[in-house]
């Protein structure tokens, strides 16, 4: 992607949330391309530290929390009360598997306002994914 391609998607009319929700967490606006992948696009492979998330969580974990997905309506807070209810985590143990499977990061902006910019087919494709591959 140019610059040219980066200055006009972040001058798009609809991108304004998107801004809002990464400038914190961006230094050049090339930076911003991570996180767009994030919201629109593919992850990135995962690190060590993440894959070691999303195996503490086991396949168990994410096939709840793609069921628990389709009930919230892509609400975290909903999201994260159904799926403690079904699997008894709080906390770190159900926050840190949602957001690495997620976005493929353990860290960065507010995950409830990047799971409302994601399309609720990208969303339910990465906790299924996490589900089928132990």
């Amino acid at each position: 992607m140019s610059a040219a391609d980066i200055r006009a998607w972040l001058a798009a009319d609809d991108s304004m949330p998107f801004i809002e929700l990464v400038r914190h967490n961006v230094v050049l606006p090339a930076d911003a391309i991570s996180w767009r992948a994030v919201v629109q696009g593919e992850l990135a492979p995962l690190g060590a530290e993440e894959q070691r998330v999303i195996a503490a969580a086991g396949p168990e974990f994410f096939a709840a929390a793609a069921l628990a997905y389709g009930q919230s309506n892509a609400d975290l807070k909903m999201l994260t009360t159904i799926l403690k209810e079904r699997t008894g985590r709080k906390g770190a143990d159900l926050f840190m598997p949602l957001r690495v499977a997620l976005t493929g990061q353990a860290h960065g902006p507010e995950l409830a306002q990047l799971l409302k910019l994601m399309s609720p087919e990208i969303a339910r494709r990465r906790l299924q994914s996490h589900a089928q591959n132990p």
